[in-house]
């Protein structure tokens, strides 16, 4: 989940991997980090499943 915040940074959020958070600069900063912290905590199996498939889904807003 990535959502701005009222100060202007972006905040970046893996529901899946509890703790996997972070907050950024810019968008593309945020999801920088993002994609470091689930590919850690993937190569550090803090999870439990053996297999993952990072997937990027962009959805668009309704008028």
């Amino acid at each position: 989940m990535l959502r701005p915040r009222d100060d202007g940074t972006y905040e970046a959020e893996c529901l899946m991997l509890p703790g996997c958070t972070c907050v950024a600069r810019s968008r593309q900063q945020a999801l920088e980090k993002m994609q470091n912290l689930v590919s850690e905590a993937l190569r550090e199996e803090k999870v439990g499943a053996t297999r993952y498939e990072i997937v990027y889904l962009a959805v668009g807003r309704s008028s």
